[in-house]
């Protein structure tokens, strides 16, 4: 006699979609401006589809957000990169129709992110002012002789 249970695992996934990001450049004077760190806010939709180990899919959705800070760099024209970290919050999602998805209703946690961009159009960073630049903070000024 096996006593043995092989139970299949559950299987899903969540994605969200955010609204409303809101991102704010704060401006650190002495910062290079290719480099350039924020903060930000978002919130909207969590949906999360699975499976249960009978076979049967389900899909509910839950309100939640994401609050964070990082840094956008852009090391040449065409490019930028993005790191960030935030915590995400959702409220419970229901339990599936036949409640054996598992007891996990709620999935806060802390998020680590790298985004890689590629920048269309003719836009990039403002030029750095060489080292001998009038001190007015304008890269060319008029100089009496």
């Amino acid at each position: 006699m096996n006593l043995v249970r092989e139970e299949k695992p559950s299987l899903g996934y969540i994605f969200a979609f955010l609204f409303g990001g809101k991102r704010y450049f704060p401006g650190l004077g002495g910062m290079r401006r290719d480099i350039r760190p924020f903060l930000m806010a978002a919130g909207g939709p969590y949906f999360r589809h699975g499976e249960t180990p009978d076979g049967d899919t389900f899909t509910d959705v839950a309100a939640g957000g994401s609050i964070g800070g990082g840094f956008d760099i852009q090391p040449a024209r065409w490019c930028m990169v993005e790191t960030r970290i935030g915590y995400n919050f959702t409220s419970d999602f229901t339990m599936d129709a036949t409640g054996t998805f598992g007891s996990k209703t709620s999935y806060d946690g802390y998020e680590l992110s790298i985004g890689f961009g590629v920048l269309l159009g003719s836009g990039g960073p403002e030029p750095l002012a060489p080292r001998d630049a009038p001190a007015t903070g304008t890269l060319f000024a008029a100089r009496a002789r």
